[in-house]
């Protein structure tokens, strides 16, 4: 990382990327792209500046993928304005990078799981500038959380209206630096299905929220799971799944509340993980018979057991 006149700095990377076992082999010209940015949220999907969409030459961009071979961007670099970015009360916390297939690939492909995007916090520069107490911008507490939440999710037989009964336990891990967190309101959980487990994805079914006034007050302490458990809530996840369905994965959303006492910032959140689910299609089971007996009865008719 190099000095220039102004907090202008230059930042030397190098990117790995570690191809999935059951890549496709991609060799070709114009293959990807690496875009970089400044951000206020762990994830990048907040507050972007600075954004420079490639920084990739010629030749990065023709590099192939092979399972089982690591793919390595070396040597790259950017130029940033990073005045008081990662200093306290600053929006600006993060340097991030995107990774994504080139505007115009040759041959053409899909990259399953992208853009990727992975940031890495920044140091403040002028740290001296906030030490004095009376000139400390004063901000709200931090709830620090690692950003992979844990799950346990259950999807039980259909319900009479063609939805499932999603039963849910979900546990949240906070960073060791974060400030404990009491009040009410404090939380906010939602639940969808999507295409995709990074954005831009699609949010089909989306509930902002399925937690109660129990839940939303819960404590957040470091060294203990902050935990959800027994959560439940209705989706309709026939063919969800299934190789020919838009929709693959169903995802959870956690954030703070709407309007938590006290207030208090989530720098990494919102924070949202997917699961893919199991590919379940239309059979004949017992719930179908058993919703074919309700409809008859309805209709004053006598249901018969082969129906």
């Amino acid at each position: 990382m190099k000095g220039y006149p102004e907090g202008q700095k230059t930042f030397t990377i190098e990117l790995y990327v570690d191809p999935h076992p059951l890549t496709d082999k991609i060799r070709g010209t114009g293959l990807w792209r690496v875009g970089i940015f400044l951000s206020n949220e762990i994830r990048g999907r907040m507050v972007s500046s600075q954004y420079q969409p490639d920084i990739l030459n010629v030749a990065d961009k023709s590099k192939p993928i092979i399972s089982g071979e690591r793919l390595i961007f070396s040597d790259l670099h950017a130029v940033f304005n990073t005045t008081s970015v990662g200093c306290p009360g600053v929006d600006l916390q993060f340097l991030c990078l995107e990774l994504a297939k080139g505007e115009n690939p040759i041959p053409d492909f899909r990259l399953s799981d992208g853009p990727l995007i992975r940031c890495t916090r920044l140091d403040c520069d002028n740290p001296e500038d906030y030490t004095d107490p009376e000139e400390l911008p004063s901000y709200p507490p931090a709830a620090r959380v690692r950003e992979d939440l844990g799950m346990q999710i259950l999807i039980k037989d259909a319900c009479v209206d063609g939805s499932h009964d999603v039963s849910m336990d979900v546990q949240v891990d906070p960073h060791p630096s974060t400030d404990t967190i009491r009040g009410s309101g404090l939380w906010r959980l939602g639940v969808f299905l999507s295409n995709s487990t990074t954005c831009p994805m699609a949010m089909a079914q989306y509930k902002p929220d399925i937690l109660n006034a129990t839940h939303k007050a819960k404590r957040l302490t470091a060294g203990e799971w902050l935990r959800f458990d027994d959560l439940h809530t209705n989706l309709h996840t026939l063919g969800v799944g299934c190789p020919e369905s838009f929709l693959q994965y169903l995802c959870l959303e956690f954030t703070k509340g709407e309007n938590p006492t006290p207030s208090f910032q989530l720098p990494e959140g919102p924070l949202i993980d997917c699961v893919a689910v199991y590919c379940t299609r239309a059979r004949t089971s017992f719930t179908d018979w058993l919703a074919g007996v309700i409809e008859a009865v309805f209709r004053g008719e006598s249901p018969s057991a082969n129906a």
